[in-house]
């Protein structure tokens, strides 16, 4: 589970800013939507930390909401494929450009979570071109060790206690260490070291990290899992009849396609996020004949002589919103049976309110056995009128400062405010501001 995420010095965010998913000891409401962890054992006590299942991100347009999200994205793609980058390939990280010396300065990014009942703490500072730090540290039994530090241009790791490695590993270790570039991460290495710690936390933001961001809202994401059998036809159709109830199936057809067609452009920017997320180049993507994997949906229908039949639609034909939930089913189903962290740009855009309501719900209901959790930002205001969604500590505000920075608050953070005082109306007012200053008198002035 994500404890906290922070980031410094990325577009638009120009001083840290934190997200932190553990529970305010200030709220003392609805116990359903935290979950406490315990932690490794110290003797006979116990640590626990109490951790949210969801939040939600409010802000104006452009107030940086979509950063922090793209942020946690961009530094997920560094860590699973720098370890193949070729000398000079540069980093996708984007200072803050409206302050001089914060373009020469290099990006912050910093987790806080637990993998198999282990706190990790892993950040890097990192320019365009190099590794400025880098260091993991974990928390076995309660204690900090340092797993791996890295300082400066020469590339050294100074390894941490390792019990259990011997002189020989050890010195292995280090080898590799010697070898890496600036432009690699050493945690992108895990394979390459036999450092159960190093493994794990890769493996978390490997395989417990999920992005989306709004790029991504028309890729195809639930077809790849059904296909991989990560999913059930009749589990992704029994929550596709949810948002539909007159989809009667589901299947999965392989046509051939060119990939110039633009009415295969969606597939085609499918391809392209692959190919960047394997870090592989586009063309060895293309593989002839290319197939297209083609969503149809069932629905009754009626033939001349009045007898019921099934007629097929292509996703395509369905509504946005159908084809929305139904790319949606896949990431929520596969964070939900296994216990990951999503993280959804826009997460309710053309959904029906009370539909994206039920799906926050899935994460405090028992379906969540696993501890998923989800992260969403959003527009709409009208959730903060349902009383049992969230709490104070899980509603997060965007706002754009003066010299164009973005700045991250908690409603929790307003002292004397209750959960009663938390309404689509008293936001709109701007109470907790994150929202859009709207002046319409210039326009009506001839």
């Amino acid at each position: 589970m994500l404890i906290e995420v922070s980031i410094e010095n990325y577009k638009s965010i120009k001083n840290k800013v934190t997200l932190s998913m553990q529970k305010s000891s200030q709220d003392k409401t609805l116990d359903e939507n935290f979950v406490n962890i315990e932690l490794n054992k110290i003797g006979q006590d116990k640590k626990e930390i109490g951790l949210l299942k969801t939040s939600a991100i409010y802000g104006a347009n452009a107030s940086g909401k979509s950063n922090i999200i793209d942020g946690i994205l961009k530094i997920k793609l560094i860590i699973l494929n720098s370890h193949a980058h070729q000398q000079g390939q540069l980093f996708p990280v984007v200072p803050f450009k409206l302050d001089d010396k914060c373009v020469t300065e290099p990006t912050f990014f910093q987790f806080v979570f637990i993998e198999q009942g282990v706190k990790y703490a892993y950040n890097v500072k990192l320019t365009k071109k190099s590794v400025v730090e880098e260091n993991l540290y974990y928390y076995p039994n309660g204690r900090e060790q340092k797993v791996f530090s890295r300082e400066g241009n020469e590339i050294k790791i100074n390894f941490g206690s390792q019990k259990q490695l011997d002189k020989e590993a050890q010195l292995r270790q280090e080898i590799y260490a010697s070898d890496i570039s600036e432009n690699i991460l050493f945690l992108s290495l895990a394979n390459r070291v036999k450092i159960d710690a190093v493994k794990n936390a890769f493996n978390w933001f490997a395989n417990k990290l999920q992005v989306v961001t709004k790029d991504l809202n028309v890729i195809p994401t639930t077809t790849p899992m059904l296909t991989d059998n990560q999913l059930s036809k009749e589990q992704v159709l029994k929550y596709l009849k949810i948002a539909d109830s007159q989809i009667q199936g589901i299947n999965i057809e392989a046509n051939e396609f060119n990939i110039n067609d633009p009415n295969n452009s969606d597939i085609k920017k499918h391809l392209m996020f692959e190919a960047q997320r394997r870090n592989i180049p586009f063309e060895k993507m293309q593989v002839e004949p290319l197939m297209a994997l083609v969503e149809k949906t069932q629905r009754h229908g009626l033939d001349i002589d009045g007898n019921v039949k099934n007629v097929d639609f292509t996703l395509q034909e369905e509504s946005l919103g159908t084809a929305k939930f139904y790319n949606l089913i896949g990431p929520i189903l596969q964070a939900l049976n296994n216990g990951m962290v999503i993280i959804y740009d826009e997460f309710d855009t053309s959904l029906h309110p009370l539909l994206v309501k039920g799906v926050i719900e899935l994460f405090y209901s028992k379906v969540n056995c696993s501890h998923a959790q989800l992260i969403m930002s959003t527009h709409n205001a009208y959730f903060l009128d349902f009383p049992a969604l969230f709490r104070r500590d899980q509603v997060w505000v965007t706002e754009k400062q003066y010299n164009g920075e973005t700045e991250l608050y908690s409603i929790s953070d307003f002292k004397g405010i209750k959960r009663s005082n938390l309404s689509a109306k008293t936001y709109l007012k701007g109470k907790f501001g994150g929202i859009p200053q709207i002046d319409l008198d210039d326009i009506y002035e001839e």
